[in-house]
């Protein structure tokens, strides 16, 4: 069976297809206005991606630690995770030390290091972070008129960057007791 494809990849690539297309029917006016529609459900969906990801980590972490016990990670699933995500993190700061002291300063203290220590995931927090932003202002300002500056190749690459953290943090949270 082959791998499954990465679904904002594959959104990312018929936007490109599309736009290359209305390019070349000189059809400036409709590229506009799809770039514009394609870049808002872009972000929107790389933060759905990586809110479900981020979700599964830490379930998955609640269950291997408790030793699957049901009533944990239920409690965990249903008041932080299904109503309280947007509350994990600090979205418009430049780093993750609001979700990483969640888990106690131990892991805080240890996550930090890695951050200090590695330019590629401290670029991944902050990608990371502005793919949540985007999707903030694209919900609480008026989605149907709300226009930004980056570009459907910008914001796939936020995603791609952003991707450094999930991975990051799957392995951290994997590691920990």
């Amino acid at each position: 069976m082959a791998p499954s494809r990465d679904p904002i990849e594959e959104l990312f690539e018929t936007s490109e297809s599309l736009l290359a297309l209305l390019d070349q029917e000189q059809e400036v006016s409709l590229r506009i206005e799809v770039e514009n529609e394609f870049r808002k459900a872009l972000a929107l969906s790389a933060a759905s991606a990586f809110e479900s990801v981020v979700k599964r980590l830490i379930e998955g972490f609640c269950v291997r630690v408790s030793e699957d016990n049901a009533e944990l990670v239920s409690l965990v699933r249903n008041k932080i995770l299904d109503r309280q995500y947007h509350t994990l993190f600090s979205w418009d700061a430049n780093n993750a030390n609001t979700f990483f002291k969640l888990f106690g300063e131990t892991f805080k203290d240890a996550a930090q290091k890695d951050v200090e220590q590695d330019e590629q995931l401290k670029k991944g927090i902050k990608a990371f972070l502005e793919v949540g932003r985007l999707r903030n202002d694209l919900v609480h300002n008026d989605y149907a008129t709300f226009t930004f500056n980056q570009t459907t190749s910008e914001v796939v690459a936020l995603y791609r960057d952003g991707r450094l953290f999930t991975d990051y943090l799957q392995r951290k949270l994997v590691s920990a007791r």
